[in-house]
């Protein structure tokens, strides 16, 4: 291949990535002409054959000096194989500044923003997703509502849940029952939440079971729910998301030796009557 016109050449390295048979060429590339090498949209080829053989560190070395926003898509890949999360969403977001439509971006950055707690930046991200794909689907707004809930707009959230459930027909998704019963304890808003509780719980919700369970049983149960003004994160949303259930233990209350010896000095009284 290293002797092909360069048009060509795009198009087989191309169609060696599609086909996975990236490690037919790379035995070549030592034979590529200064042209080729110089060329930005050669190199952006030869990186992702290498980074589809697995060779990682070799293609970030060639393209680390290519400033497109492939590359640095590319690039972005490369240390999210290694886990390097920060460094990763820095690169996706030079790959959005030379490119604002990158659809390729955005999709790597959508996740990230959540992961590294950028929830603001996240926001924007789905919004540019949306106006790209011209898609209003329910994705869109479960993914704004989260990110929206993290920032405490819970006014906002409540509108885009009110137009997710008409675009359902008033039939709520799990993750649009879980995020209403989110956001109307965070406003205080308990109408008609029992409906919110018995969605989720019959949608497989173990946690909207607990809350229909609890509110039937404890008549002060929304007292107890309310969040406090003082707190930014002990709230309802991390005890929904990140809470583990423990081994339960159960605390001696009734010494059963106690029971045992009570029962026998009854045995004796009994007898001597």
């Amino acid at each position: 291949i290293e002797n092909v016109n360069t048009n060509y050449l795009s198009m087989f390295l191309k169609l060696g990535i599609f086909l996975d048979q990236q490690d037919q060429f790379i035995p070549r590339f030592k034979y590529f002409s200064k042209n080729v090498l110089e060329s930005e949209k050669q190199r952006e080829l030869i990186g992702m054959t290498y980074f589809r053989d697995g060779k990682l560190n070799m293609a970030y070395d060639v393209l680390k000096d290519v400033q497109t926003s492939n590359a640095e898509i590319f690039r972005g890949n490369i240390l999210l194989a290694k886990d390097e999360l920060e460094q990763a969403y820095a690169h996706y977001k030079l790959a959005l500044l030379k490119r604002s439509h990158s659809q390729n971006a955005l999709e790597r950055l959508v996740p990230l923003a959540w992961m590294l707690s950028q929830y603001s930046d996240g926001t924007l991200y789905v919004e540019k997703l949306k106006d790209l794909s011209k898609n209003n689907d329910i994705s869109y707004y479960t993914l704004i509502s989260i990110f929206l809930t993290m920032q405490n707009k819970n006014e906002t959230v409540n509108e885009y849940l009110k137009i997710a459930r008409r675009k359902k027909n008033l039939v709520e998704p799990l993750e649009i029952s879980q995020l209403a019963i989110i956001n109307q304890h965070r406003r205080d808003d308990l109408n008609d939440i029992n409906n919110r509780y018995e969605n989720a719980c019959f949608l497989g919700d173990a946690m909207g079971c607990w809350f229909l369970i609890a509110r039937g049983s404890w008549e002060s149960f929304f007292d107890f729910t309310k969040i406090s003004k003082s707190t930014n994160k002990a709230d309802l949303f991390e005890l929904y998301t990140t809470t583990k259930l423990e081994k339960f233990k159960d605390d001696l209350i009734i010494d059963q030796k106690r029971i045992e010896s009570l029962d026998n000095q009854l045995i004796e009284l009994i007898s001597i009557k």
